[in-house]
């Protein structure tokens, strides 16, 4: 009995160094495709805001 316990707390340790190291790589994975679409919408954006309408000193 104690060898098929020995067992089954084997596996269950390594199935949590599996669902750790998938964990890691999803949150890698995420974390630089996030960063590369924002860089992408951020070239849509302009970098410096438009000059303000000039005021018609003159009068018309």
């Amino acid at each position: 009995m104690k060898n098929k316990d020995r067992e089954n707390e084997y596996r269950g340790i390594i199935s949590i160094i599996i669902i750790v190291i998938l964990a890691i790589i999803l949150v890698y994975y995420y974390s630089n495709y996030s960063s590369v679409s924002n860089e992408t919408q951020k070239t849509n954006i302009p970098v410096e805001a438009p000059a303000p309408p000039a005021e018609n000193t003159g009068g018309i």
